[in-house]
């Protein structure tokens, strides 16, 4: 009998039709002006790691360059009001660099300030040995600018701003700031601003979740200092992801630093877990794997599918961690799946789904056991628990996937009666009704439900009944599916949410016709306008399919699809 697992979680320009060129799959930090990557693990000019952890403001020992902020990387609120200031202050700053234990940092001239500036404004009132670290974090706070609360996000019209959140999400989200223009506090409506802004772009029915949203960031500031300056550190990405879909280097130095202190604080853990109470590490595991999941959020519409693929990996052994079941024996799908917290279904989604548009196997192996009656009582949790909301794949998809999966992995052949079964459990399963007050929101989501219905019946005949993809099955869902695509108008919504199964069964499309409105469709999406990004590479793998299998004259197999994820991705 498998026990219930519970921990805690919380959350376009079209291009021209022309070939995207290949992207090498790993960001290249040592590359951007003004910085150096921050992963490797480094000592100071003394030869000797940093004797504790407060904020170091000391000239060079072995140069008169300027002095350096050396900072342990789980402070991430030096790092936080560092940027802050940089951003926030109308004057210019000289330049300076950073040091922390993970690497030498050089950061760009403005967004770092001047050592000596700090020292008088904190001596001014007290001498900065003798402040308390609360203390030294509020003299930082106190010097922000404030007037330029929130520069990273663009002046809109109020129109432009109510068609693109017809829901009115925004104002929901949105907290007043506090009548003092100095007061810290101004920090979380600029960060609930930009999250405000960036949930209708990204999740399916944002409606859902918008007051726990909200309680998850309001939370983090009321959390460690830790926790609040990441979270102000990602909603600083999140906003110079909604002006462009290429961060700077000011952005690409965030990401850094909040990768390399995950992976920090991962390896903590790692190494400590089996001193805890399994209770007490099974419940660190979920907090872990919240960031982890937050982490590669934050990076897909930026990094390539490499890059993603090695982080939704890196994130695997917290996954289990967190999961009740046996070290060395599969995930029970099901308990997941039905669990009322979402960041195990998170991560499962995110996996089943990867899988099936690259071609890989899943990263965790699940045990499945399903049947209609369990996609019933999927349906009952969906109400309440269920994950439509962030990719507007329901469960009961999620779940048909992994099981076609993990039978096509086995390479065993699978019984007849349990592929008859398989077909008609996915033909007769039942589907939450889609609710909005937009009308063409409405219409827009209900069509990417049916769309991942014909998405998995692709997936189905071209796995395990091993068809190509000019076997009549295939196409029969594959005209259904691009009549549904077809019906609706091109936009953010609904594209951004049928690009997964528009890649699927995109391998099976052989028209010309079919493939254009499949790849201008995605090729619109923002995130597409960067060429690096993973959307970008899975439109590359795509083409790979649809040219080698024209060139040899065949009909595509769903084989050709892994075989063009390692030519484009190198993974």
């Amino acid at each position: 009998m498998r026990a219930q697992s519970a921990v805690q979680h919380l959350p376009t320009s079209p291009f021209q039709i022309c070939s995207i060129p290949n992207i090498s799959s790993e960001p290249e930090f040592e590359s951007l002006s003004g910085f150096s990557s921050p992963f490797a693990l480094t000592r100071d000019v003394s030869g000797n790691p940093p004797a504790n952890n407060s904020l170091d403001i000391r000239p060079s020992a072995i140069d008169s360059s300027p002095p350096i902020l050396r900072f342990d990387s789980s402070r991430l609120l030096k790092v936080a009001k560092t940027f802050d200031i940089g951003w926030y202050s109308s004057s210019h700053l000289p330049s300076m660099s950073t040091q922390s234990t993970l690497g030498n940092v050089q950061a760009p001239e403005h967004i770092l300030f001047r050592p000596d500036c700090l020292s008088q404004s904190i001596h001014s009132s007290k001498d900065y040995d003798q402040m308390t670290r609360a203390e030294k974090i509020l003299s930082l706070t106190s010097r922000i600018d404030t007037s330029q609360l929130n520069p990273s996000f663009p002046d809109v019209e109020d129109q432009e701003v109510k068609d693109n959140d017809p829901e009115g999400l925004t104002q929901l989200m949105w907290v007043s700031p506090t009548m003092d223009a100095l007061a810290p506090n101004n920090f979380l409506p600029s960060v609930l601003q930009n999250f405000a802004h960036w949930v209708p772009l990204v999740m399916f029915e944002p409606l859902r979740i918008t007051q726990c949203t909200k309680e998850h960031i309001t939370g983090y500031f009321s959390s460690s200092d830790a926790d609040r300056a990441r979270i102000m550190l990602v909603g600083r990405v999140l906003g110079m992801l909604l002006n462009s879909p290429v961060i700077n280097n000011k952005g690409q130095l965030i990401v850094s630093l909040l990768r390399a202190d995950l992976d920090r604080e991962t390896s903590i853990y790692t190494s400590t877990r089996f001193s805890l109470r399994p209770d007490v590490a099974r419940a660190q595991a979920g907090r872990l794997l919240i960031k982890h999941l937050e982490n590669i959020a934050m990076q897909a519409p930026v990094y390539p599918l490499g890059v993603i693929f090695n982080l939704l990996r890196n994130a695997t052994p917290i996954f289990r961690y967190t999961c009740l079941d046996p070290p060395g024996l599969p995930v029970y799908l099901p308990n997941v799946l039905t669990d009322p917290e979402s960041n195990l279904r998170h991560f499962v989604s995110l996996d089943v789904v990867l899988s099936a548009t690259t071609g890989r196997p899943t990263l965790c192996e699940y045990e499945i056991g399903s049947s209609l009656e369990l996609c019933d009582q999927l349906l009952q949790y969906q109400e309440h628990y269920g994950f439509q909301w962030l990719h507007g794949v329901p469960d009961q998809f999620i779940l048909m996937l992994a099981w076609i999966s993990t039978l096509h992995e086995r390479r065993v052949n699978v019984e007849p009666e349990v592929l008859t079964q398989i077909e008609r459990d996915l033909s007769n399963i039942k589907l939450l009704p889609v609710d909005s007050t937009d009308p063409a929101l409405r219409i827009g989501r209900m069509a990417v439900q049916e769309g991942w219905r014909h998405a998995v019946y692709v997936y189905l005949y071209m796995t395990l009944y091993g068809a190509h993809s000019k076997d009549p099955r295939v196409e029969q869902a594959l005209k259904g599916f691009m009549r549904l695509v077809n019906g609706i108008n091109p936009g953010r919504n609904p594209d951004s949410f049928l690009a997964i199964p528009m890649i699927i069964v995109g391998v099976a499309t052989s028209k010309q016709r079919d493939r254009a409105t499949i790849r201008r469709r995605i090729l619109a999406l923002q995130e597409c306008q960067n060429p690096a990004s993973s959307w970008s590479d899975h439109v590359r793998i795509l083409e790979d399919v649809w040219i080698r299998t024209s060139i040899e004259g065949r009909a595509t197999k769903w084989t050709d699809l892994r075989i063009a994820c390692r030519k484009v991705t190198g993974v």
